[in-house]
């Protein structure tokens, strides 16, 4: 009897644990390139405080298309994804004297930037799911 009443435990335990660990597929196809060269960076943010300052993941990968697939693994949550091409792989945003980045750049749900970037809530989205969107590089 305490057998099985312990496996039981054991089950009930491991299959919570497993569903509140869920991970899904984050599709993003990236438009916009206007050439094919340097590198896509993607940083992925999971709250107001951390948006822009420290991604949960970070992905760099090369240009070698003017569209790019790019799959990521993330536990369920809300997020917002901001990619930009590094035109000349030096691993930064290059800007202009007004502070407004001169290589091309994009968010998540396609917030625009108004003055700046745009804040996590307009670039935010639900993760509770395999799911596909597409970030335009503007």
């Amino acid at each position: 009897m305490n057998r099985t009443y312990i496996a039981l435990l054991f089950t009930i335990f491991f299959s919570v644990t497993a569903l509140c660990a869920q991970s899904y597929r984050l599709t993003l196809d990236v438009v916009g390139m206007k050439e094919k060269k340097g590198n896509l960076l993607i940083s992925v943010y999971d709250s107001a405080e951390d948006y822009l300052k420290k991604p949960v993941k970070t992905l760099t990968t090369p240009v070698d298309a003017l569209t790019k697939r790019v799959v990521l693994e993330l536990e369920s949550g809300t997020y917002a994804v901001v990619i930009y091409q590094d035109l000349n792989s030096n691993g930064k945003v290059d800007r202009n004297f007004f502070r407004l980045p001169t290589e091309p750049c994009g968010f998540s749900r396609d917030a625009r930037p108004k003055m700046g970037p745009p804040r996590y809530k307009p670039a935010s989205f639900t993760l509770s799911e395999d799911t596909e969107m597409s970030i335009k590089l503007r």
